[in-house]
């Protein structure tokens, strides 16, 4: 089975240029994974990460799971996965979801920090999702689903799997200082990926036996440090980084893809999402082997 795998730690600056070259050739077969040997069968949950743009691969990630006729038990998502995942598990088609996630004003640059003036807000993602739902709370969705997000005051972990979808998913995709907190039953909540970039810990919460989980992070060596703003992203995202290596591994097949690279391309929306659909190609004889 073939496998790839990011380097743990950035590369130095010399030879930079020689592993950009060697990721955009990973792109063609990217999967990166390894499954943990599980016994015996039982719920089988989708975790989608964090990402901001990044999260464009998930799409292909959903495209090749529609192919394959999979339906996992239940869907977790975070901060971009929330997006991505509600809408998927709601019952909207992966080629819809691809539709319209370009459109999201988020998903346009090649990094957040350069991007801010560009973002739209939240009212208008909540309502997108709102609109896709048709209003259908969370536990009446065909998959379960469950987003997960951050309280501001305490810094607890928070895990939504019931009422308004709109407002679950705009809660997990939050980003602090740059949106007002959203208001859940008392609570002012944030980002989920402050807390948990990856949603493993809540799939086996909620009762998975096996977790697929798809890493699409940005990665701290992917942009330069060159003003005030991009270092508070940067400071965020070395945090974020150490979280979802110590997390990661309670999955038990993680796809970890390094994208930002082909943001610089034309066409790379599309390209993120055949990223996308190959990993998800790559690890199915696995996850056949677990449903059959």
């Amino acid at each position: 089975m073939p496998t790839w795998s990011p380097p743990s730690s950035p590369p130095n600056r010399p030879a930079r240029r020689r592993w950009l070259r060697g990721a955009a050739l990973a792109a063609a077969a990217p999967a990166a994974f390894a499954a943990a040997p599980s016994g015996g069968g039982g719920p089988v949950a989708l975790a989608l990460g964090m990402g901001s743009a990044h999260g464009i691969v998930h799409v292909g990630v959903l495209r090749a799971a529609e192919r394959r006729g999979f339906r996992p038990d239940l869907v977790t998502g975070t901060s971009a996965g929330a997006i991505a995942g509600a809408l998927w598990a709601a019952g909207v088609p992966a080629e819809r979801i691809g539709e319209l996630l370009p459109r999201i004003g988020w998903w346009r640059s090649a990094s957040m920090p350069r991007g801010v003036q560009g973002l739209l807000g939240l009212d208008g993602l909540r309502r997108l999702v709102a609109d896709e739902v048709r209003g259908v709370p969370i536990e009446r969705f065909p998959i379960r689903f469950a987003a997960v997000a951050t309280e501001l005051a305490t810094g607890a972990r928070v895990v939504l799997d019931r009422g308004d979808a709109a407002r679950a998913v705009t809660a997990s995709a939050c980003v602090p200082v740059l949106y007002v907190p959203v208001r859940i039953d008392g609570r002012d909540l944030v980002d989920g990926g402050l807390v948990e970039p990856v949603p493993v810990r809540a799939a086996r919460d909620l009762g998975a036996r096996r977790v697929i989980a798809v890493d699409v992070q940005f990665r701290p060596w992917e942009e330069p440090v060159g003003h005030p703003v991009a270092a508070g992203f940067q400071s965020m995202q070395i945090l974020i980084a150490s979280l979802t290596e110590a997390q990661i591994a309670a999955a038990d097949l993680p796809i970890r893809l390094d994208v930002h690279h082909l943001m610089a391309q034309p066409g790379w929306v599309g390209r993120m999402m055949t990223v996308g659909e190959q990993a998800f190609e790559q690890a199915w004889p696995t996850i056949a082997g677990w449903i059959r």
